[in-house]
Protein backbone atom coordinates (compact mmCIF):
# COMPACT_ATOMS: atom_id res chain seq x y z
CA UNK A 1 0.00 0.00 0.00
CA UNK A 2 2.68 2.30 0.66
CA UNK A 3 4.98 1.39 -2.16
CA UNK A 4 1.41 2.14 -3.95
CA UNK A 5 1.09 5.50 -2.89
CA UNK A 6 4.53 6.64 -3.22
CA UNK A 7 4.34 5.47 -6.79
CA UNK A 8 1.22 7.09 -7.81
CA UNK A 9 3.33 10.27 -6.28
CA UNK A 10 5.92 9.66 -9.28
CA UNK A 11 3.45 9.42 -11.84
CA UNK A 12 1.69 12.46 -11.10
CA UNK A 13 5.01 14.53 -10.82
CA UNK A 14 6.12 12.34 -14.29
CA UNK A 15 2.39 13.63 -16.09
CA UNK A 16 3.02 17.40 -14.65
CA UNK A 17 6.50 17.23 -16.49
CA UNK A 18 3.81 17.38 -19.94
CA UNK A 19 1.16 19.45 -18.19
CA UNK A 20 2.88 22.13 -16.47
CA UNK A 21 6.07 24.16 -17.54
CA UNK A 22 8.61 23.27 -14.09
CA UNK A 23 11.35 25.20 -15.42
CA UNK A 24 12.58 27.54 -12.78
CA UNK A 25 10.58 26.03 -9.84
CA UNK A 26 12.69 25.13 -6.89
CA UNK A 27 10.23 23.04 -4.95
CA UNK A 28 7.02 21.83 -5.97
CA UNK A 29 4.25 21.02 -3.17
CA UNK A 30 1.55 18.74 -3.83
CA UNK A 31 -1.60 19.65 -1.77
CA UNK A 32 -2.50 22.48 -0.10
CA UNK A 33 -4.10 21.28 3.33
CA UNK A 34 -2.33 21.61 7.15
CA UNK A 35 0.68 20.57 5.81
CA UNK A 36 0.78 21.48 2.39
CA UNK A 37 0.04 25.41 2.55
CA UNK A 38 2.29 26.37 5.27
CA UNK A 39 5.05 25.05 4.06
CA UNK A 40 4.54 25.94 0.56
CA UNK A 41 3.88 29.60 1.87
CA UNK A 42 7.00 29.66 3.95
CA UNK A 43 9.39 28.68 1.39
CA UNK A 44 7.54 31.56 -0.93
CA UNK A 45 8.26 33.94 1.20
CA UNK A 46 11.87 32.64 1.95
CA UNK A 47 12.46 33.64 -2.10
CA UNK A 48 11.96 29.95 -3.55
CA UNK A 49 9.76 29.92 -6.65
CA UNK A 50 7.25 27.36 -5.68
CA UNK A 51 4.68 25.54 -7.79
CA UNK A 52 1.69 24.39 -5.36
CA UNK A 53 -0.78 21.87 -6.55
CA UNK A 54 -4.06 21.34 -4.80
CA UNK A 55 -7.03 18.99 -6.86
CA UNK A 56 -9.90 21.02 -5.45
CA UNK A 57 -10.86 24.70 -5.95
CA UNK A 58 -11.51 27.87 -3.86
CA UNK A 59 -15.05 26.57 -2.45
CA UNK A 60 -15.77 29.68 -0.57
CA UNK A 61 -18.72 29.38 1.61
CA UNK A 62 -19.75 26.35 -0.19
CA UNK A 63 -21.50 24.04 2.89
CA UNK A 64 -21.99 20.98 0.70
CA UNK A 65 -20.43 18.00 1.43
CA UNK A 66 -20.26 14.37 1.50
CA UNK A 67 -19.79 12.21 4.49
CA UNK A 68 -17.21 9.23 4.17
CA UNK A 69 -18.06 6.31 6.44
CA UNK A 70 -15.34 3.40 7.43
CA UNK A 71 -16.09 0.03 9.49
CA UNK A 72 -12.83 -0.51 10.86
CA UNK A 73 -14.48 -4.17 11.92
CA UNK A 74 -16.85 -6.60 9.83
CA UNK A 75 -18.49 -7.78 13.06
CA UNK A 76 -20.38 -4.42 14.49
CA UNK A 77 -20.43 -5.58 18.26
CA UNK A 78 -16.81 -4.76 18.26
CA UNK A 79 -16.89 -1.61 15.75
CA UNK A 80 -19.80 -0.10 18.42
CA UNK A 81 -16.65 -0.05 20.91
CA UNK A 82 -15.33 2.41 19.28
CA UNK A 83 -16.21 5.57 20.72
CA UNK A 84 -16.22 7.82 17.15
CA UNK A 85 -18.69 5.19 15.88
CA UNK A 86 -21.44 7.26 14.11
CA UNK A 87 -24.68 6.05 14.19
CA UNK A 88 -28.25 7.01 11.98
CA UNK A 89 -31.58 7.64 11.05
CA UNK A 90 -33.19 8.00 7.96
CA UNK A 91 -34.19 11.46 8.68
CA UNK A 92 -30.14 12.75 9.39
CA UNK A 93 -30.18 12.60 12.84
CA UNK A 94 -26.67 11.38 14.25
CA UNK A 95 -25.52 9.75 17.10
CA UNK A 96 -21.45 9.76 18.07
CA UNK A 97 -20.42 7.36 20.82
CA UNK A 98 -21.63 4.28 22.70
CA UNK A 99 -24.99 3.39 23.45
CA UNK A 100 -27.10 4.37 20.47
CA UNK A 101 -30.97 5.57 21.21
CA UNK A 102 -32.70 1.80 19.27
CA UNK A 103 -33.09 1.11 16.33
CA UNK A 104 -30.42 3.56 14.67
CA UNK A 105 -28.44 2.05 12.15
CA UNK A 106 -24.74 1.77 12.38
CA UNK A 107 -22.35 3.86 9.92
CA UNK A 108 -18.87 3.48 10.84
CA UNK A 109 -16.39 6.56 11.51
CA UNK A 110 -16.67 9.81 9.82
CA UNK A 111 -13.43 10.08 7.97
CA UNK A 112 -13.37 13.76 6.51
CA UNK A 113 -12.66 14.43 2.83
CA UNK A 114 -12.14 18.20 1.67
CA UNK A 115 -11.26 18.70 -2.44
CA UNK A 116 -10.26 22.16 -1.44
CA UNK A 117 -8.05 25.07 -1.07
CA UNK A 118 -6.82 24.64 2.42
CA UNK A 119 -7.58 20.73 2.71
CA UNK A 120 -9.48 19.83 5.75
CA UNK A 121 -8.16 23.13 7.77
CA UNK A 122 -11.42 24.46 5.48
CA UNK A 123 -13.67 22.09 7.51
CA UNK A 124 -12.75 21.49 11.05
CA UNK A 125 -14.42 24.38 12.61
CA UNK A 126 -11.41 25.79 13.78
CA UNK A 127 -11.10 23.13 16.45
CA UNK A 128 -7.51 22.85 17.29
CA UNK A 129 -6.00 20.06 19.69
CA UNK A 130 -2.89 20.34 21.31
CA UNK A 131 -0.75 17.13 20.82
CA UNK A 132 0.38 15.10 24.23
CA UNK A 133 3.86 15.90 25.07
CA UNK A 134 4.78 12.44 24.91
CA UNK A 135 3.99 11.98 21.39
CA UNK A 136 6.77 14.52 20.52
CA UNK A 137 8.97 13.36 22.98
CA UNK A 138 8.17 9.78 21.30
CA UNK A 139 9.31 11.06 17.82
CA UNK A 140 12.59 12.39 19.39
CA UNK A 141 13.32 8.96 21.14
CA UNK A 142 12.20 6.92 17.90
CA UNK A 143 14.47 9.17 15.54
CA UNK A 144 17.18 9.98 17.63
CA UNK A 145 16.49 13.40 17.10
CA UNK A 146 16.06 16.10 19.52
CA UNK A 147 14.31 19.03 17.87
CA UNK A 148 11.36 16.83 17.54
CA UNK A 149 10.55 17.01 21.55
CA UNK A 150 7.94 18.68 22.82
CA UNK A 151 10.00 21.76 24.18
CA UNK A 152 11.14 22.33 20.99
CA UNK A 153 8.16 22.16 18.88
CA UNK A 154 6.18 24.24 21.89
CA UNK A 155 7.87 27.07 19.59
CA UNK A 156 5.51 26.25 16.33
CA UNK A 157 2.67 26.22 18.46
CA UNK A 158 3.42 29.57 19.79
CA UNK A 159 3.89 31.27 16.29
CA UNK A 160 0.70 29.78 14.96
CA UNK A 161 -1.28 31.04 18.35
CA UNK A 162 -0.36 34.63 17.33
CA UNK A 163 -2.58 34.19 13.88
CA UNK A 164 -1.47 38.34 13.73
CA UNK A 165 -1.13 37.82 9.89
CA UNK A 166 -4.66 38.11 8.18
CA UNK A 167 -5.71 40.91 5.99
CA UNK A 168 -8.29 42.66 7.49
CA UNK A 169 -12.16 41.46 6.00
CA UNK A 170 -11.00 38.04 6.27
CA UNK A 171 -13.76 35.82 8.15
CA UNK A 172 -14.21 32.21 8.64
CA UNK A 173 -17.39 30.92 10.00
CA UNK A 174 -19.94 33.55 11.51
CA UNK A 175 -23.24 31.95 12.62
CA UNK A 176 -23.75 28.79 14.89
CA UNK A 177 -25.55 27.58 12.02
CA UNK A 178 -22.80 27.60 9.51
CA UNK A 179 -20.50 24.94 12.32
CA UNK A 180 -23.47 23.04 12.49
CA UNK A 181 -23.52 22.51 9.19
CA UNK A 182 -20.21 20.61 9.56
CA UNK A 183 -19.92 17.07 11.13
CA UNK A 184 -17.90 16.67 14.42
CA UNK A 185 -16.59 13.39 15.46
CA UNK A 186 -14.80 12.64 12.25
CA UNK A 187 -11.38 10.71 12.32
CA UNK A 188 -8.42 10.96 9.70
CA UNK A 189 -5.94 8.63 8.28
CA UNK A 190 -2.62 8.53 10.02
CA UNK A 191 0.36 7.01 10.17
CA UNK A 192 0.24 5.52 6.59
CA UNK A 193 4.17 6.53 5.84
CA UNK A 194 5.40 7.15 9.07
CA UNK A 195 8.87 8.48 10.02
CA UNK A 196 11.23 5.99 12.01
CA UNK A 197 14.87 4.26 11.86
CA UNK A 198 16.61 3.29 9.17
CA UNK A 199 16.07 -0.41 10.68
CA UNK A 200 12.01 -0.05 10.76
CA UNK A 201 10.88 -2.28 8.22
CA UNK A 202 7.46 0.10 8.22
CA UNK A 203 9.20 3.16 8.43
CA UNK A 204 8.70 4.99 5.15
CA UNK A 205 10.24 8.69 6.38
CA UNK A 206 13.53 9.90 8.00
CA UNK A 207 13.51 12.44 10.87
CA UNK A 208 13.63 15.14 7.86
CA UNK A 209 10.99 13.72 6.07
CA UNK A 210 12.75 12.46 3.98
CA UNK A 211 11.71 9.62 1.83
CA UNK A 212 14.11 6.44 2.47
CA UNK A 213 15.95 5.52 -1.05
CA UNK A 214 14.27 7.95 -3.35
CA UNK A 215 16.39 11.26 -3.77
CA UNK A 216 14.60 14.93 -2.64
CA UNK A 217 11.06 13.19 -2.09
CA UNK A 218 9.42 14.44 1.32
CA UNK A 219 6.32 13.75 2.81
CA UNK A 220 4.89 16.36 5.22
CA UNK A 221 1.14 15.56 6.29
CA UNK A 222 -1.00 13.26 8.96
CA UNK A 223 0.51 10.29 7.53
CA UNK A 224 4.07 10.81 8.55
CA UNK A 225 3.24 11.11 11.98
CA UNK A 226 3.76 7.48 14.23
CA UNK A 227 1.53 7.82 17.11
CA UNK A 228 -0.16 11.40 17.30
CA UNK A 229 -4.29 11.12 16.88
CA UNK A 230 -5.78 11.56 13.98
CA UNK A 231 -9.18 13.24 15.51
CA UNK A 232 -8.79 16.84 14.32
CA UNK A 233 -5.14 16.79 13.73
CA UNK A 234 -4.90 20.13 11.65
CA UNK A 235 -3.07 21.67 14.62
CA UNK A 236 -0.27 18.99 14.80
CA UNK A 237 0.04 18.63 11.10
CA UNK A 238 0.60 22.58 10.92
CA UNK A 239 3.53 22.43 13.63
CA UNK A 240 4.90 20.08 11.74
CA UNK A 241 4.43 21.92 8.57
CA UNK A 242 6.64 24.91 10.11
CA UNK A 243 9.23 21.77 11.22
CA UNK A 244 9.39 21.06 8.04
CA UNK A 245 9.78 24.37 6.30
CA UNK A 246 12.74 25.11 9.18
CA UNK A 247 14.22 21.97 8.19
CA UNK A 248 14.70 22.33 4.36
CA UNK A 249 15.39 25.89 4.82
CA UNK A 250 18.33 25.52 7.13
CA UNK A 251 19.61 22.95 4.75
CA UNK A 252 19.76 25.35 2.06
CA UNK A 253 21.29 28.11 4.23
CA UNK A 254 18.51 30.63 4.39
CA UNK A 255 16.25 29.99 7.48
Amino acid sequence: MLINRLFGILTLSAILTYAIDLKGYEYIVVGSGAGGGPLAARLALAGHKTLLLEAGNDQGHNLNYSNFYVQHYPDEARQARNLNTVYGTPDGRQHIGIDPPPGWNIKGILYPRAGTLGGCTAHNVLVAIYPYRSDFDYMAELTGDSSWRAENMLKYFVGLEKNGYLPPGKRGYTTVESVHQIPHGGDHAMCTCPIGTEDDPMAVLDSKFLVREVHRLRVVDGSALPRISGTFPVLSIRMMAEKAADVILSEIGTN
